[in-house]
């Protein structure tokens, strides 16, 4: 059965829910915590706002039954930075122009949107939990970055000459390691207060970077670029051989010769695959395998920075921070259910 809400269907729903003595939503300071009617469904969802014109929203909840949310989109509509973290969504939008009127957007996948005077449908499945972390940028905010057009992408050029943003909805495809780890950083902040929000959005500012990078490259590539489907094997059978060597990984020369690709083609391909360098993806995974090291092991610092090929603890603590935001001797005591000091 499939059930329609419209905006004002579902305020009243919300009212409802609160006269009857539901827990609906819980501000605090400039976070907002907005738990669903009981009757609709179940989760929570975080409103934060950053700064006046960023705001960030963590949806995760299901919907008893499959459950279509009808939204009026007004004028001058924020770009949204999206990723999806589970399940699929069908999103329609009848009657509009300058995108699909009938798209999907996937777990595993991210966008680029800012859609004005729209009316959207958006389908979600029943029992079927859904999870979204998204960015919402004021068209202010971002023209103060915009201060010229150079290899932005099309619609970012209108602000950059300080027009309108005009309405887009552009796919970037799979969400990319570095991404994700980004987003978990997001949904694991450890700081409360002002550090909470400069934290949050230095990490809004780290996904919107590399999606515009992404999305510039993208439109910058040339036919040179593909690769051919046993470079694409190759490609992943690099990605196996720096798997398999976490602690001494092989320089790019070495590793291109023993896939049988030129230097080019297998960065190439990390690019296009992967959405990082070489070395990216390898310090990414052996950062990832450190943190399982120090999350299921009683082990020195020194110790694990050396089973992941750090021959500088001090390097690999720089390198851990950076990648997840805390320490690994912090990582390691919150492990283990103490304070860091």
């Amino acid at each position: 059965m499939l059930t329609t809400i419209r905006d004002i269907e579902l305020q009243t729903l919300f009212a409802e829910a609160q006269h009857n003595g539901e827990s609906i939503f819980e501000q605090t300071g400039s976070d907002l915590l907005i738990c669903p009617p009981s009757q609709v469904g179940s989760g929570r969802h975080q409103l934060i706002t950053l700064r006046d014109g960023v705001t960030l929203k963590i949806a995760d909840g299901r919907f008893h039954q499959t459950t279509t949310i009808e939204s009026h989109r007004g004028p001058d509509e924020p770009l949204v930075s999206k990723f999806c973290l589970s399940s699929r969504f069908r999103v329609q939008t009848p009657g509009a122009s300058d995108i699909p009127e009938d798209y999907t957007e996937s777990a595993g996948h991210h966008y680029l949107c800012s859609l004005s005077d729209v009316v959207e449908f958006e389908t979600f499945q029943g029992e079927e939990r859904f999870q979204v972390v998204a960015f919402e940028w004021s068209q202010d905010y971002v023209r103060s970055f915009a201060s010229t057009s150079d290899y932005l992408p099309q619609p970012f050029q209108m602000l950059a000459e300080q027009q309108t943003l005009h309405r887009f909805h552009q796919p970037l495809g799979k969400t990319t390691p570095a991404m994700a780890q980004i987003i978990q950083q997001v949904l694991s902040c450890p700081y409360q207060g002002m550090v909470k929000k400069m934290y949050l959005e230095s990490k809004a500012l780290e996904l919107l970077t590399l999606q515009l990078t992404m999305w510039s490259e993208n439109q910058h590539q040339t036919k040179i670029n593909h690769l051919l489907p046993d470079d694409l094997e190759r490609i992943q059978q690099a990605s196996h051989v720096l798997n398999q060597n976490l602690n001494a990984p092989p320089s790019l020369m070495a590793l291109a010769r023993q896939v049988g690709l030129n230097d080019y083609k297998l960065k190439l391909g990390f690019r296009q695959q992967f959405g990082t360098t070489v070395f990216g993806y390898s310090q990414a995974k052996r950062l990832q395998h450190a943190r399982q090291l120090l999350a299921a092991q009683d082990l020195s610092i020194p110790g694990v920075a050396q089973s992941v090929g750090y021959a500088s603890p001090t390097s690999f603590t720089a390198a851990f921070k950076r990648r997840f935001g805390l320490s690994p001797k912090a990582f390691q005591m919150a492990c283990r259910g103490k304070n860091p000091v």
